[in-house]
């Protein structure tokens, strides 16, 4: 069992963090996920988190301490998962910084994504996954078949909005 939350955070639009708390967060999206992504770098991310419509696509969201970024997450048009390119609305870059995970921050980035979508229109969202399908069975996601990105199979999730689960 993780441990509960410990520390004192906020989850902002990643639109109002500074230049240099999104290229912190952007570096460790890549290192993290750039392996499924081959022309996506640091640049890019950082671009792409500072872009928030402030409703609707794109949404990108932080869990911050005390100025310092603990995660992020995003709610995206288009995961590039061939096959599934007419879902619509994806979750994605779900990222706790290593040193804080077991804490719940996952959980509070992605029930904040997942209001947010809702509020701005969205009646479900997918996600793709290849190792922590377990931790989204947990939080009431379905898993709905599989799909490659970039060369990379992956488990397509899913889960309707507005459901109790």
């Amino acid at each position: 069992m993780a441990e509960p939350l410990d520390i004192v955070m906020k989850v902002i639009r990643c639109s109002s963090l500074s230049r240099s708390q999104l290229q912190f967060l952007a570096t460790h999206l890549v290192a993290e996920f750039g392996r499924l992504y081959p022309q996506w770098d640091s640049v890019i991310a950082a671009e792409e988190l500072a872009q928030d419509s402030g409703q609707g696509l794109p949404l990108h969201i932080a869990a911050i301490e005390d100025g310092r970024p603990l995660g992020v997450t995003s709610v995206i048009s288009d995961d590039e998962v061939t096959g599934w390119e007419s879902k619509g609305w994806w979750l994605a870059n779900v990222l706790v910084l290593p040193e804080y995970r077991g804490r719940g921050i996952g959980r509070v980035l992605v029930d904040r994504a997942i209001e947010i979508a809702s509020e701005s229109g969205a009646r479900e969202l997918h996600l793709v996954t290849d190792s922590v399908e377990n931790w989204y069975l947990m939080h009431g996601w379905e898993p709905v078949g599989v799909g490659e990105v970039h060369g990379n199979e992956m488990v397509v999730m899913h889960r309707v909005l507005g459901e109790n689960k």
